[in-house]
């Protein structure tokens, strides 16, 4: 029997239906265990993580307030441990006032601005704004659907049998 388009469009609906609950159960049950392995193990991992960034800012704290007897006149030491590295870089010191300087001595380049356009407002604007400013309204297609409910899905199969 050959199917008519719209009962194969039905027929890839009603799959779409039942991927939906299918997926949306498993989502759930996943999230469940991940969050209950998550729970037990959180209280350990955050503990390790605050010793190890301490452990790691006492390091260079002890090596660079005792570079001369660590280092001697080298940037590099091998322990038994691991090694330590050490070099002096030149940076920038940052100052509270650095946003104001740059713009009264006109380096605007400098300074951070996110722009973009906002669409929704755009779409707003009447077809001679939008032709003064190079565009246009044009035809697009948009394709949607929905499901039925279980139950008026079994009612309409029922009624067509």
């Amino acid at each position: 029997m050959t199917l008519t388009h719209r009962d194969r469009a039905d027929a890839i609906l009603q799959d779409i239906a039942d991927l939906t609950v299918r997926l949306s159960a498993a989502q759930v049950e996943a999230e469940t265990e991940m969050a209950e392995v998550r729970s037990r193990h959180q209280a350990t991992i955050e503990a390790l993580t605050t010793d190890l960034k301490q452990a790691e800012q006492d390091l260079a704290k002890h090596a660079v307030g005792n570079r001369g007897s660590i280092f001697g006149e080298a940037d590099r030491v091998d322990l038994t441990s691991g090694s330590l590295l050490i070099k002096d870089e030149r940076r920038v010191k940052r100052v509270r006032s650095m946003l104001d300087s740059l713009k009264k001595q006109g380096l605007t380049y400098a300074v951070r601005v996110a722009e973009s356009v906002d669409w929704d407002i755009v779409s707003g604007f009447d077809d001679n704004l939008l032709r003064l400013l190079g565009t246009k309204r044009v035809p697009k297609p948009v394709f949607s659907y929905t499901l039925a409910s279980r139950e008026d899905a079994e009612d309409a199969k029922n009624k067509s049998q």
